[in-house]
């Protein structure tokens, strides 16, 4: 959705390996080619990706990740009411056809973050509403 958003063209991959996202993890990785490169991507919350990585991408190239600069921005979309996700990356071994939570250790280098509006449920609606209304009666 996000690469619709900023008008990316679509292109083919074709995936090799994944991690589904575990909330005891709280995050997922994919390992895909693109043309004749073997990436692993990982997006997940990001307080878990700023641990992981060492480096962040710039438009400068790789730098090293800072972290401070990194919550600032988690701050101004948290008060705009938007939950984050975050996303990083690293070459992956060619030839590598598993994908495993050690694999994630090393070399990572962060993209950024993501603001997304995350409306209530119905029923959460429903349940705020109930207990604004206990003990009125």
């Amino acid at each position: 959705m996000l690469a619709a958003k900023v008008s990316l063209e679509p292109v083919h991959t074709q995936l090799i390996a994944k991690i589904p996202f575990d909330s005891q993890y709280k995050y997922m990785a994919i390992h895909f080619q693109l043309a004749d490169e073997e990436i692993v991507m990982v997006t997940g919350a990001p307080d878990v990706l700023f641990a992981l990585c060492q480096q962040q991408q710039t438009a400068r190239g790789v730098e090293p990740f800072v972290r401070s600069y990194w919550e600032a921005e988690m701050a101004r979309f948290a008060s705009q009411g938007l939950r984050m996700v975050a996303a990083a990356t690293k070459p992956a071994n060619v030839g590598q056809k598993t994908l495993d939570h050690s694999d994630l250790q090393d070399g990572l280098v962060f993209l950024g973050i993501a603001g997304m509006m995350d409306p209530p449920r119905p029923e959460a609606v429903d349940a705020i509403h109930t207990c604004q209304n206990a003990g009125s009666a």
